[in-house]
C-alpha cells in the first residue's frame, strides 16, 4: 500500500484505485507525529536553547496563575528547525532557534500565542470538525461535497483559532505586567505585509483585533 495524501484527503492505493481511508483523524495525528520526527532538534546546551526555555518558562509561570490549573495542560517546548517554522504540533509548542535572537517581547508575544492555540485545545477542535465532516462511513460518491464541506468549515475555524490565540497571547502578557500590545506590534511588523489567506488573517487585521479587544 503507498499513502497519498492530497489536502485533506488521505487515501491509499489498493490496487491501483485510491479508496478513502478509514481514520482521518488517524491518519492526520499520525501525520503530526512523522513531522514532528523530521525536525533538527537544537541541543539543549545550545544558548539559544537556553533563552528560548527560559522565555517559555516564564509564560508558563505566569499561565499557571493567570488559569485554573485543570484547564491548563503540561506543555513542552521543542526548539527545533521543522517545516512550517513556529507552530503546534503533536502537542508540543515547537520554535526554531533563531527566535533566540528576536526582540524580547516579540519573542514572548509568538510563545504565548502558541500556548493559547494548546490552552483552546484547537488541534483537538480541529479534529472533531474533520470526523463530522468526513465520517468514516462517507460514500465515495459523496466525498467531493465531504471535502468542500470540510475545507469551508476549517478555513473559518482557523482563522477563529488565530484571532483567539492573539487574544490569549495579550492577556498572558499584560497578566506578567508587560505592555502586550507593544509585544503583539514587535511580533507583527516583521509580517505586516503578509496578506489574509483562508486559514490566518493578515498581520494588520490581527493587530487591529488585539486593539479593538482592548
Amino acid at each position: 500500500m503507498k499513502a497519498l495524501i492530497a489536502g485533506p484527503l488521505i487515501c491509499l492505493a489498493l490496487g491501483g484505485a485510491p479508496a478513502c481511508a478509514m481514520d482521518i483523524v488517524a491518519a492526520l495525528n499520525a501525520s503530526q507525529q512523522q513531522k514532528l520526527s523530521l525536525c533538527k532538534v537544537t541541543a539543549d546546551e545550545a544558548p539559544e536553547a537556553r533563552v528560548l526555555q527560559q522565555s517559555f518558562k516564564q509564560l508558563q509561570d505566569a499561565r499557571a496563575t493567570m488559569d485554573a490549573p485543570a484547564a491548563t495542560p503540561a506543555v513542552r517546548l521543542l526548539v527545533a528547525d521543522c517545516e512550517h517554522g513556529i507552530q503546534v504540533l503533536a502537542g508540543e509548542v515547537v520554535v526554531p532557534p533563531e527566535v533566540a535572537h528576536w526582540d524580547e517581547g516579540a519573542r514572548l508575544f509568538v510563545l504565548a500565542h502558541e500556548l493559547g492555540h494548546i490552552e483552546h485545545r484547537d488541534w483537538d477542535r480541529l479534529m472533531a470538525t474533520y470526523a463530522y465532516d468526513m465520517a468514516q462511513n462517507t460514500a465515495e460518491d459523496a466525498l467531493p461535497q465531504a471535502l468542500s464541506s470540510v475545507r469551508a468549515h476549517t478555513s473559518v475555524l482557523k482563522r477563529h483559532s488565530e484571532y483567539a490565540a492573539d487574544k490569549y497571547a495579550l492577556r498572558l502578557l499584560q497578566h506578567m505586567g508587560r505592555n502586550g500590545l507593544d509585544d503583539a506590534e514587535a511580533a507583527l511588523l516583521p509580517i505586516w505585509s503578509r496578506e489574509d489567506t483562508p486559514t490566518h488573517p493578515g498581520a494588520m487585521q490581527r493587530m487591529a483585533a488585539l486593539v479593538l479587544a482592548q
